[in-house]
């Protein structure tokens, strides 16, 4: 068991690379996102803000503007022209926040359970090899069972990962 933990801890311990490839990808599909709203916007926006600069230049013309009627069309009209955007680019960022988090998760589950792992290993040595003592089966049926919660978790949160995963690929198939 020490073993595996000490592989799982190579592999998912340091989130960097795990990250790296997971979310390969995201950034530019959420840029991408960004610079199509931001585009979109300054296309709705930019008559509203012309007419009202054309009218009257002053600083209270334009204030007038922005709080005016065709100022709250105009923003209307944008996000109801891109609504579909809008929800991509937020579930876009709910899944790669929420695959983060199970990252996290995972990396100290598997942190935990290398930590238990060598508890384990050192004190069954100890009692065993050099006190002399034997351990019983209840300690025995403790640690496996302790360990065994942390491997459960270590899975729901692999689970929860792929899951989150797969979400952001499809958005990012999307987008890009």
């Amino acid at each position: 068991m020490l073993l595996g933990s000490v592989a799982a801890y190579y592999k998912y311990g340091d989130r960097t690379e795990v990250v790296e490839k997971s979310l390969k990808g995201t950034h530019e599909a959420l840029d991408t996102l960004l610079a199509y709203l931001g585009t979109s916007l300054s296309e709705a926006l930019s008559p509203v803000l012309l007419r009202a600069v054309e009218d009257d230049p002053s600083a209270e013309s334009v204030s007038r503007a922005l709080t005016g009627e065709s100022f709250r069309d105009a923003v209307s009209d944008f996000v109801n022209g891109e609504v579909s955007e809008l929800l991509q680019y937020r579930a876009l960022t709910q899944a790669r926040k929420r695959w983060s988090k199970w990252a996290k998760r995972m990396s100290w589950g598997v942190f935990a359970l290398l930590v238990q792992e060598v508890v384990w290993t050192f004190l069954f040595a100890v009692l065993t090899q050099i006190l002399q003592i034997s351990t019983g089966l209840k300690l025995a049926v403790v640690a496996f069972t302790i360990s065994g919660v942390t491997v459960a978790h270590c899975l729901i949160c692999a689970g929860a990962m792929l899951y989150y995963h797969d979400k952001i690929t499809d958005c990012r198939e999307e987008v890009l």
